[in-house]
């Protein structure tokens, strides 16, 4: 009973260091097999390498994107930012081709949606660097992804079959302006430092509606202020100075506690 009680246990361990073993290998082909299958726009032009083939259906091809945001830390020496980013790629598992259909204007036609997804992307990344909350950022990019999405529509409507080519290189000359516009912008380089300080001035105007608006002229305000910055503490100071005209005379009523306008 003894021996195979041990036969067992030694069955038990051989068992489990294989496990491992194999457990081990598996994890970075996982890694590579989940990374794998995503192309961004920036890994450079469409292949059909990138699709997979797929006989029968109605269509020659479809390009599944897919455009959204998150939050990412990026680390600058010791401080670290974090920053929402924009993101956009291709599905290359649900991305698919008829074999019948690898032709060059059918190359050209998914090419052309995926870099109209690039404008979106970048415009997107663009708001995301200039939004005063986080309770805005859902808003603009729901805006964005429909203006993305009725973009395409709007280019597949406009194509014929008898004139396709002509068509997707009007859309083509179309969309390089629009990635000329929306370049990358990158977060500008900065040092870090114990001491730092802003200033920051400006000019605004202000009126008044109704009633009042006849006897009030509008005001000019002068806006001013300097930010002083130690390690991690901040001192605001803003202040506005603004004046105005009164277009005509008011009387008030110390009695009844009115105010009477004098026309």
């Amino acid at each position: 009973m003894s021996m195979k009680k041990e036969n067992v246990q030694n069955a038990t361990v051989i068992m489990k260091r294989t496990f491992i073993i194999i457990l081990i290998g598996l994890v970075p082909i996982s890694g590579i097999i989940a990374q794998n299958y995503k192309k961004e726009w920036a890994d450079g032009k469409l292949t059909w390498e990138d699709f997979t083939e797929r006989k029968g259906g109605l269509n020659a091809s479809e390009l599944k994107y897919f455009l959204g945001y998150s939050s990412e830390k990026q680390v600058f020496k010791d401080t670290v930012v974090w920053r929402y980013v924009a993101f956009a790629y291709m599905d290359k598992s649900l991305s698919w081709v008829n074999p019948e259909y690898k032709t060059e204007e059918n190359l050209r036609y998914n090419q052309l949606i995926f870099d109209i997804v690039e404008v979106h992307r970048r415009m997107l990344q663009m708001e995301l660097d200039r939004v005063n909350s986080v309770f805005e950022i859902e808003r603009r990019f729901q805006n964005i992804y429909s203006s993305c999405s009725d973009d395409i529509e709007r280019f597949k409507s406009e194509l014929d079959d008898e004139d396709n080519l002509n068509t997707i290189i009007f859309w083509e000359q179309q969309i390089s302006t629009q990635l000329d516009r929306y370049k990358e912008i990158p977060i500008p380089k900065f040092e870090n430092r114990s001491f730092g300080y802003a200033f920051h001035a400006g000019l605004g105007s202000g009126g008044f509606t109704g009633s009042i608006g006849k006897h009030f002229n509008p005001t000019v305000n002068f806006i001013f202020g300097f930010d002083v910055a130690y390690k991690k503490s901040i001192f605001y100071l803003n202040a506005t100075l603004g004046g105005g005209k009164v277009k005509k005379d008011y009387i008030f009523d110390e009695n009844n506690k009115m105010l009477h306008w004098q026309l």
